[in-house]
């Protein structure tokens, strides 16, 4: 089945438009019928103004004199002196922050020159081939533009064809008046080419170019060209940035010539080998696939239309394969067309660029994660310096913003002090490992990484009086309590996100290391610190507390979920090893929620995915539906209040669809562990669970078969109640406490039927 997003109407607003792009280069599709406007980014594409800033050291004894306040029960006069001292600038601090924005690169416009309205208006999305297409008539012409971001060839690519007529189409590129940038813009009509060259004045330099292949004319309008005594024509586009070290305009060149079969043929055979490899169908769903996405949109809100959530999946694989180049994806993916974008389109470390790769394993997209890798390791440096300038300390910490020059400043004067970016991030390649079984991987990326974190933690833990290895300064992101000052964020001791945090990076480290057979002088110190952290505590209404006391929060409805972090993207608060916590985590987010929480599009998905954890289908389904009908635009972009693009929302959507269909944890493999009543009947091919890739069909809400094939030698387990009474076949198969053991090898399938 083709996963289409189709609409009767054009996109009028930015947010409404249609991403294309293909991790360097990115397009939104969007303007009137017959001005049509591709705002181009590229994903390097800064004014680098602050490519060089450095740390400012904080005044010696700082930290002593913050951990001090803290013990003294003083947290206000601790939160001021900690931001004053580490986090200088940004925020409200009064002095701007030193994060670089990503820039837009400017429009390419396509204006059809005609007397007659248009009329028959449709756009469309196939997700399916990462094409997007317009279509109307203009009198007796039917004129149709189809627009790619090639995911073979280093190109835009637009194709113009008319049907019982010629094609009129002004053609131009614009950019939005920047003081900050000088722009030139050449127009050649013998060589059919329109170029845009800008220099920031703090240095950063990009080339836009574009070019028509047509055996029809082409004059020059201005800094526009004018196309016409043809039926058909191909525009092609680039971009190039000094960002990296290359020449803008030699990274911007095109080919003399193209021809676009063969363009569009090794772009959807690039494509199609990514995007095939899960499908998922729910019955019904054919029934809905040929209506306009905004009426769907309006029928999910009616109760009617269940299986939009199956096209919002999809996009969330689509716009991850589309937004992961050399950088990973940003708070807008590679998408902005704003001079001055929210929050500067930066990478945020407290949630949103991890929850952009929650999706990544179960959907089958390991490769979109070498980009979050590859940034994760270029901090490192910076990282280091910000251990050992502000703390004192070995390891890495990482800030809680930062862009794309890999410089670990603090810069969010109020929320920035805060050191547990960098362990959040290390469960993404943790997880690689444990999908893959990649030893080498391990070996040199992943235990380095997660080394500097326990080397960070191991010299800024500090021992009480009781043996216990207290965090401080600490805090649950952005989250402040009640009657300690008037900062955004309360700064505490061992808040329980960075408990966990710890926890997890130390029992991590320990695993890694006895892998690889390394470090055993340093696996005990690790063991021994990660078995005296502070215990986790429940209050008084049966609640996983977020803070070593129950104090009052300022916010009870906040928007984050951090203290819920053990029980989702994490293992370690669970039915089976903690059951007691397991439950007040629960209780916890009904709490949350019963005060506001949830009120944003990226703290909803974390809501459905957590639900989906708790086996809480309905709710977990109930927050997937308010996801998508309350925090989208009509292109299913995700929304931020007040109205603001943030794609995490999206790919958190995305990992809630596949925790809802397939969890793979603490040691077991659960199917369908929290299948919606309004998903009775489907099949689903290409999840994966950590060493296997996974298919299975359903029906009446319960399993009917399943095919799971390893992709690694091991011992898999899987979870008898998740499997309805099915027969479990494979070469080596045993059944104990509730647990099939199915032994494979690479490559081996067991069969449930």
């Amino acid at each position: 089945m083709e996963h289409t997003m189709l609409y009767h109407s054009p996109a009028e607003r930015w947010d409404e438009g249609l991403p294309l792009g293909n991790g360097r280069l990115a397009g939104m599709l969007w303007g009137e019928a017959g001005a049509e406007r591709l705002s181009l980014n590229h994903e390097w594409l800064y004014t680098g103004q602050y490519r060089t800033r450095d740390f400012v050291p904080p005044p010696k004894d700082a930290l002593q004199n913050v951990r001090r306040l803290i013990d003294e029960g003083k947290l206000a006069e601790a939160t001021e002196l900690a931001n004053h001292a580490f986090v200088p600038t940004g925020g409200i601090s009064g002095v701007p922050h030193r994060v670089d924005p990503y820039q837009p690169a400017g429009d390419l416009v396509l204006e059809e020159q005609s007397k007659h309205a248009p009329k028959d208006y449709r756009r469309r999305l196939s997700l399916s081939d990462a094409v997007a297409e317009v279509s109307y008539g203009l009198d007796k012409t039917v004129v149709k533009r189809q627009y790619f971001v090639s995911h073979h060839d280093p190109v835009g690519v637009v194709v113009l064809s008319a049907e019982n007529g010629s094609l009129h189409t002004r053609i131009s590129l614009a950019r939005e008046k920047d003081d900050r940038c000088i722009c030139f813009y050449n127009t050649d009509a013998e060589e059919k080419a329109l170029t845009l060259y800008g220099e920031f004045h703090a240095g950063g330099k990009f080339f836009v170019s574009a070019k028509i292949y047509t055996n029809g004319t082409v004059t020059r309008n201005g800094n526009a060209l004018i196309l016409s005594g043809t039926d058909r024509a191909l525009v092609l586009w680039n971009i190039g940035t000094a960002s990296t070290g290359l020449n803008p305009r030699e990274e911007a060149a095109l080919p003399p010539v193209a021809e676009e079969d063969a363009l569009l043929k090794r772009h959807k055979a690039a494509w199609q080998e990514k995007y095939n490899r899960v499908r998922l169908t729910l019955a019904g769903e054919q029934d809905w696939v040929n209506e306009p996405t905004d009426q769907r949109l309006k029928a999910l809100k009616a109760g009617k239309d269940p299986y939009l959530a199956v096209l919002y999946f999809h996009f969330a694989r689509y716009l991850l394969l589309s937004s992961s180049g050399e950088l990973p994806a940003h708070l807008q993916g590679k998408w902005n067309n704003l001079l001055n974008p929210p929050w500067d389109s930066d990478f945020h470390l407290d949630v949103n660029l991890q929850m952009n790769y929650w999706v990544v394993e179960p959907a089958n997209m390991p490769e979109t994660t070498e980009a979050l890798f590859a940034f994760m390791e270029r901090l490192v440096e910076s990282g280091r310096k910000a251990a050992q300038v502000m703390y004192g300390c070995r390891g890495i910490v990482f800030p809680l913003q930062t862009d794309a020059w890999s410089v670990s400043t603090p810069e969010s004067h109020g929320w920035g002090v805060w050191t547990g970016a960098a362990p959040w991030l290390a469960q993404h390649m943790w997880w690689r490992y444990e999908y893959s079984g990649d030893l080498e991987f391990l070996r040199k990326r992943a235990y380095p990484f997660i080394k500097e974190c326990a080397l960070f933690y191991e010299d800024y833990l500090q021992k009480d009086a009781d043996g216990i290895y207290q965090i401080s300064p600490s805090q649950s992101p952005e989250n402040p309590l009640a009657g300690y000052g008037n900062y955004p964020v309360t700064l505490c001791r061992s808040a329980t996100v960075d408990r966990n945090l710890a926890e997890f990076i130390f029992k991590t480290a320990v695993k890694a290391a006895r892998l690889l057979q390394v470090d055993e002088e340093q696996v005990l110190v690790w063991e021994e610190m990660a078995n005296h952290l502070p215990p986790l505590r429940i209050g008084s209404k049966g609640q996983l507390l977020e803070f070593e006391k129950e104090y009052k929060e300022r916010d009870p409805g906040h928007r984050h979920m951090s203290h819920l972090l053990a029980v989702f993207p994490f293992e370690d608060i669970n039915e089976f090893d903690t059951p007691e916590f397991y439950e007040a985590a629960e209780q916890s987010l009904a709490l949350r929620l019963s005060l506001g929480g949830g009120h944003t599009g990226w703290s909803r998905s974390w809501v459905s995915c957590l639900y989906a954890r708790f086996g809480n289908s309905e709710k977990a389904w109930e927050h997937l539906q308010a996801l998508i009908c309350d925090f989208a635009t009509v292109s299913l972009l995700d929304l931020h209040p007040p109205h603001i693009f943030q794609i995490d929302g999206n790919f958190g959507g995305g990992a809630a669809v596949c925790t809802m269909l397939l969890q793979s944890r603490n040691g077991r493999v659960f199917l369908l562990p929290a299948l919606p009543k309004a998903w009775p009947e489907g099949s689903v091919e290409g999840l994966c669970a950590k060493g296997l890739t996974v298919s299975m069909e359903w029906a009446e809400g319960k399993l009917t078969s399943a095919t799971l094939t390893a992709t690694r030698d091991g011992m898999f387990y899987l979870d008898e109640s998740s499997l309805a009474g099915k027969t479990v076949s494979a070469r080596e198969v045993t059944l104990e406490n509730g647990l099939y053991a199915v032994k494979l090898a690479k490559g081996e399938t067991c069969h449930i039927n």
